[in-house]
């Protein structure tokens, strides 16, 4: 029944029926729940059941696997045991095998020493025997061959009292014991000019057996080879040696220099210029057929110089190295040896040696030094109390003047600097003796009055000041010469003399600088300053030098004391005046070394050529002006310039070492010894820090330096300039800048060209265009205008471009200069280096008449003629298709030949050989080698910012930018044909820059020079990409 208040579904107004387990009583349902747990206690015991069930069976499969296991370990066990047996089984057979294995190889052993002993006993008898049959051979030899080698000369007596006195022959012992004895290094000699080393030392090497067939036993019969820094130097010195050899010159004795030798096969001694040497370095590393090279001048410093004597410090000892091995594989039989060792010896004038004696690098064994004897007669020097910093030309001429009339017999020899230097003094003194009376003897002198009474009088002046008798004092103790005069009566007017010993330099310059000037009265023109009076050069020491140089108070003479020159019973013409400079023809320059007309005097006025190498005879007197024209590299745009600066203290005293080669002589320095102190270098720069490295670079890299900057230079380049060098060939496709900067095909092809590489590589460029060039001269134009760039900057003497730089006065009725047309007949507005063309053909017409009709330096464009036949010579050798080429030479042979056998009235009128076509090819052609060489002219805001004055009116004036890594202002030579070109070009290219000071605004600008106009197509076409700023 249901529960009182239970709510039913219908209650709730359901109709679903309640669910079962709601409808059923609680009884029910407790029943039902005890037969659920009923039910689940069973399946619960038969799960239980069946769980023991399951433990059971896998008990018994344990104790089955467990089973199987200890049977598998037993199986085990027993077939290690097996195993174990078997390895003791085989390790004692094995034992037993090697048992008697090494039984056997005992008694094989014991066999074979028993052999190799009876075979050692018998070798050693047999070597005991050859050892006995050696050794009475060697003995035998031994006592046939001569101990030393002796070259019998026969000189004449002449020859024999020149040589004499020369200081080098006391020194014959010390210098050949160190040749013959040196073996991996050389050997100095240092003795300044006038020992005899070069013309003596080359026959000590000829008398012992060197380049002779009888020094075969010592390895000596290789040529003996003498390098000099200049072909006059190569040819003077062999034509001398021969002479004192008493020897065929030109068949044992020869020399060979650039463009000419007189080699022969019989040659022992040979004089060669020191290119030549690294020509031959090129073919024959080892330079296989010298036994002994001497290298002269080494104080020169030049760089063929310095690269000969860095390759030779590699060379000799490679020899050495070589020679030995073969003399112990043919045990010291030289019979046999396929290489003989080679000596060096280096020669210097000067005691700088030690670039090459204390240089570790160069010479890794220090080299033997011997010392000649500076100079066989004393020589006096005679420093000027004033130095003129300008008109030392004048001052020369008045010096020469009074040394001609004044001094005893003896020849004068005058240094100035430049050719224009030279000639000008020359003409001067001549048209001064050709107008003035002066008496001169050659061998004697009666002038003495002259001399004693000036200075009579100067010791009576010095007497008042309580000086006379110490002057008087000393000139008693002198001894006289063979003239009657001591050492004081050559001194002429305003000088101050030394004996050569310069160590009290500085007190003397202590007493001029501060000694008050000495009073002065009358009248007349400068005179002399009393003996030992020094000159006021201010008040403090701290004076720039040159103020010291030129301050100086000018005493006048007293009245009456004027001389007139003339002498009544004197001759005219009684100078014999001879220049002497590199551009001298050669002929003129041999003038010098033979004797002057009899009754005149010798006066030579020579550049520094004459400072060493060559020896002129009988001077007696020097005129030294102190200065040198040097070549030098500007460092801020890398242009090179000629510059007059003071000598060094070492040319100075070569200078002055000429006056003492005949008897005592006298060195009239036209300079102060304050300016030889404080202004005066000890020693110059060499070459190799003067000069770009182009060449040097590629020759290296040819002959396989491929690390330049490791090569021993004894004085090593600047990292600079061998970064431009390289830098330079790579640009040109010399060098390959990407792999190390090796060497490529095209700079093996310009190393062979002697030319620069910038203008080798237009020689290969026209070879390239053949095709392109159809006239057949095209290739001869080339090779003309490359030996002319080469040989010479300027085509046109001095007088030559004054006249092409005159103006046309065209309203004056004189008519033009004939001479002045002729020349601008010659140049090409477009390119400088077509003007060296037109200069070239001109001179081959008639060499010697055009040299004056066109103002054409000779002996420049005769080198480059010379030049010219040695390149077309290569050109020929060098090119790929030799049959063409050859065909194509032989024809422009025939071209040029017609062309230079035009009239000089067709050039004078204007008449053109080139066509327009032919004048393009030639200007494009040089652009190759000139691509780090080109410059466009500046615009307004460059020229500002780099504080330059913009003009665009004269070609002279308008700078140019040159495109290179410098990025420095240039200006267009006013000597250049494209000088007169207006407007100026916008793009130029150039042979080479040069500082010049110019005239208006004193200031030094880079110049070009070998300048051509170009278009910008032709740059691009070429690869040529302006970098931007």
């Amino acid at each position: 029944m249901p529960k009182k208040g239970a709510i039913s579904f219908e209650d709730l107004g359901l109709g679903t029926p309640l669910p079962s387990v709601l409808a059923k009583s609680r009884d029910e349902r407790r029943k039902e729940q005890r037969i659920q747990k009923k039910e689940i206690k069973e399946r619960t015991r038969e799960a239980m059941a069946k769980v023991a069930a399951a433990r059971d069976i896998v008990a018994q499969h344990k104790r089955l696997v467990e089973a199987e296991t200890e049977q598998e370990r037993k199986l085990k066990e027993m077939h290690k045991r097996e195993l174990r047996a078997e390895h003791l089984k085989a390790r004692h057979e094995r034992e037993e095998s090697e048992r008697q294995h090494t039984a056997q190889l005992r008694a094989t052993q014991e066999k074979i020493i028993t052999e190799l002993r009876i075979a050692r006993r018998e070798d050693e008898a047999e070597m005991q025997r050859v050892r006995a049959l050696l050794e009475r051979e060697t003995a035998k030899r031994a006592k046939a061959a001569p101990t030393n080698v002796h070259i019998e000369i026969h000189r004449t007596e002449e020859v024999e009292r020149q040589r004499a006195g020369l200081p080098v022959l006391r020194e014959e012992q010390p210098i050949m014991e160190a040749i013959n004895e040196t073996r991996r290094t050389c050997v100095l000699v240092c003795g300044e000019t006038g020992s005899g080393k070069t013309t003596q030392i080359p026959q000590f090497l000829w008398e012992a057996g060197y380049g002779h067939p009888e020094g075969h036993s010592f390895g000596r019969e290789g040529c003996i080879l003498v390098t000099e820094p200049r072909r006059v130097a190569a040819v003077s010195m062999a034509r001398r040696v021969a002479e004192e050899l008493d020897v065929s010159f030109g068949e044992e004795v020869c020399y060979h220099v650039r463009y000419d030798n007189n080699l022969s096969d019989q040659c022992r001694l040979k004089f060669a210029t020191e290119g030549i040497v690294l020509k031959e370095i090129q073919s024959d590393f080892l330079l296989r057929k010298y036994s002994v090279i001497v290298i002269d001048e080494a104080h020169e410093r030049s760089i063929s110089c310095d690269i000969l004597i860095g390759l030779l410090s590699r060379i000799v000892p490679l020899r050495n190295d070589l020679f030995e091995e073969e003399m112990r594989k043919y045990h010291g039989d030289v019979d046999r040896t396929s290489i003989k060792p080679l000596k060096l010896v280096i020669m210097s004038a000067t005691m700088r040696v030690t670039d090459f004696k204390e240089n570790r690098t160069l010479f890794p064994i220090v080299p033997p030094l011997i010392n000649v004897e500076a100079r066989r007669y004393p020589v006096t020097n005679h420093f000027a109390r004033r130095t003129e910093l300008k008109e030392y030309v004048d001052q020369a001429f008045d010096k020469v003047r009074q040394m001609h009339k004044k001094l005893p017999p003896g020849g004068i020899l005058v240094f100035l600097c430049t050719q224009q230097e030279i000639e000008d003094l020359c003409s001067r003194l001549r048209r001064h003796y050709a107008a003035t009376k002066i008496e001169y003897y050659d061998s004697t002198y009666s002038k003495h009055r002259l001399l004693t009474g000036r200075r009579l009088n100067e010791t009576a002046v010095s007497t008042s000041d309580n000086d006379g008798d110490a002057v008087a004092t000393a000139e008693e103790t002198e001894e006289r010469d063979e003239y009657g005069l001591h050492t004081a009566d050559y001194a002429l007017d305003d000088e101050v003399v030394t004996d050569g010993n310069l160590d009290d330099i500085e007190t003397v310059h202590e007493g001029r600088l501060r000694r008050p000037p000495q009073p002065s009265g009358g009248r007349g023109k400068r005179s002399r300053v009393e003996a030992g009076a020094p000159l006021a050069c201010g008040d403090h020491w701290g004076r720039s030098e040159e103020d010291i140089a030129v301050a100086a108070d000018e005493v006048m003479t007293l009245p009456g004391e004027e001389e007139q020159e003339g002498e009544v019973n004197g001759e005219y013409d009684t100078l014999h005046v001879l220049p002497l400079y590199a551009l001298l023809d050669f002929q003129k320059q041999q003038e010098v070394f033979k004797p002057p007309p009899k009754g005149m005097r010798l006066c030579v006025v020579a550049t520094n050529v004459a400072e060493t190498s060559i020896t002129i005879p009988n001077i007696k007197y020097v005129v030294d002006a102190g200065r040198a024209k040097s070549k030098v590299i500007d460092e801020e745009t890398k242009a090179s310039c000629f510059r007059i600066e003071w000598t060094s203290q070492a040319s100075a005293e070569q200078r002055s070492g000429r006056a003492g080669r005949v008897g005592p002589g006298h060195c009239y320095r036209l300079y102060s010894t304050a300016v030889y102190a404080n202004l005066m270098a000890k020693h110059g720069d060499p070459e190799v820090l003067r000069t770009p490295l182009d060449s040097v670079v590629l020759l290296m890299k040819h002959i396989g330096v491929k690390n330049v900057g490791g090569f021993p230079f004894p004085s090593p380049p600047r990292e600079s300039d061998l970064k431009a060098a390289l830098q330079h060939l790579s640009v040109i496709g010399a060098l390959d800048a990407v792999h190390d900067y090796n060497i490529t095909e095209l700079g093996r092809q310009l190393v062979g060209y002697p030319v620069p590489p910038r203008f080798a590589r237009a020689l290969l460029e026209v070879l390239r265009q053949r095709q392109r060039a159809r006239s057949a001269d095209v290739l001869d134009m080339v090779a003309a205008i490359v030996a002319v760039a080469t040989t010479t900057t300027n085509v046109f003497t001095g007088e030559g471009n004054q006249l092409k730089a005159r103006k046309v006065n065209e309203h004056a009725d004189a008519p033009m200069d004939p001479r002045q047309a002729r020349i601008r007949s010659l140049l090409n507005p477009g390119s400088d280096l077509v003007t060296y063309l037109n200069a070239f053909y001109a001179y081959r017409s008639d060499p010697r008449r055009s040299c004056d009709l066109f103002c054409l330096v000779h002996k420049s464009m005769n080198e480059a003629n010379l030049l010219f036949t040695q390149l077309r010579s290569h050109m020929l050798q060098q090119s790929k298709n030799q049959d063409e080429l050859a065909d194509t030479l032989d024809e422009s042979e025939a071209t040029v030949s017609e062309q230079c056998e035009q009239s000089i009235d067709s050039l004078t009128n204007g008449g053109c050989f080139l066509s327009k076509e032919t004048e393009l090819l030639l200007r494009q052609v040089f652009i190759p080698g000139l691509m780090d060489q080109v410059a466009r002219r500046a615009t307004v805001h460059e020229c500002r910012s780099l504080r330059v004055e913009y003009n665009d009116k004269r070609a002279t004036k308008t700078p140019y930018l040159v495109l290179g890594a410098n990025r420095t202002i240039a200006y267009i030579h006013p000597t250049s044909a494209v000088a007169r070109t207006f407007p100026p070009p916008e793009y130029v290219t150039f042979g080479f820059l040069q500082k010049v000071r110019r005239s208006d605004t004193k200031d030094a600008q880079a110049m070009m020079m070998g300048v051509t106009v170009v278009m910008p197509e032709w740059l691009r076409a070429y690869g040529f990409e302006e970098e931007s700023g």
